[in-house]
Order: C-alpha cells, then sequence, then structure tokens
C-alpha cells in the first residue's frame, strides 16, 4: 500500500467496517472488461452474503468466473480548500478477495437471508414464503483476503 500511514492493521478495526457497512461493490471479471455492482449485503463469521433475481448479467458473469473482488467505503467526506492540491477524503474502507458460492438449497438460501435482515436490523425470525424462494439467488462470498484503508 502506497500511503502505509493509512492502512488499518487491525482486524477489529476491518471487522467492524464490514458489520457497519450497508453497500458494498462488487468487482467481477466479464471476459477481459471488469464489470461493478454496487449491492447491499450482509455480513457474518469471515463471509458476505447478496442476493438477487434470477437472471441477469451479474449472474451471467459469476456462472462463468466466481472470482470477485469487493469494496466497502464508511464516513466517506470530501474535505475543500481553497487550494486544490489541498483538498482530502476522510474515509474508512475495506477491499477483499474471494470465491462466490451459490446457494442450492432453500434451507442454504433461508442462511443467507437471515443474516442479509439481521444486518439491515430487521430482527427475529421470519418465515419466508416457498415462492419467494423461489424467486431469488442466495449467494455467499468466503472472504480469502483483506485489506483496510483510512483517512480520518
Amino acid at each position: 500500500m502506497r500511503r502505509s500511514e493509512r492502512e488499518i492493521k487491525d482486524p477489529v478495526a476491518i471487522e467492524a467496517i464490514l458489520k457497519a457497512g450497508e453497500m458494498c461493490t462488487l468487482g467481477l471479471i466479464d471476459g477481459t472488461e471488469p464489470y461493478l455492482v454496487p449491492m447491499n449485503y450482509g455480513y457474518r463469521d469471515g463471509v458476505l452474503w447478496f442476493h438477487c433475481a434470477t437472471e441477469g448479467r451479474k449472474l451471467d458473469i459469476l456462472k462463468r468466473n466466481p472470482r470477485i473482488c469487493f469494496s466497502i467505503v464508511l464516513d466517506y467526506r470530501m474535505v475543500r480548500n481553497e487550494d486544490f492540491t489541498k483538498y482530502t477524503s476522510l474515509y474508512r474502507s475495506v477491499t477483499g478477495w474471494g470465491s462466490v458460492e451459490m446457494m442450492r438449497t432453500n434451507e442454504e438460501k433461508i442462511e443467507g437471508l437471515d443474516v442479509l435482515k439481521e444486518h439491515a436490523g430487521f430482527p427475529g425470525d421470519y418465515n419466508y414464503p416457498e415462492s419467494a424462494l423461489q424467486r431469488v439467488v442466495v449467494f455467499r462470498v468466503v472472504i480469502e483476503r483483506l485489506t483496510g484503508k483510512q483517512n480520518v
């Protein structure tokens, strides 16, 4: 990392960003072209969970190549200055890498949906209708590598 003084080395601080974030940008590889997708997510125990419709470009890409990277940014704020060369940004962020695993059974989907629901602040049990489970794809990313960076 070029700005080593901004690197977050404390795993607890990195975990806090993963737990507090609301949006994650997924970086996918579509042949030779990058493809970015902002998504809401759930996080628990080193795993990011996502859900989406049963068809679309994102799923087509992931079927061909399940490798992804992702970025989560918190507390972003631009700090302006009369001297443009002294503009800066304040933020906390995590970038990570991993592979997507699709959930096949209703039990697996429910596990992921529960993580998403809890991460979004909806506690308690929920009875997912069978029709809803058939209309959703749930996938997870087991995180293989993480870096954190901040300017606070």
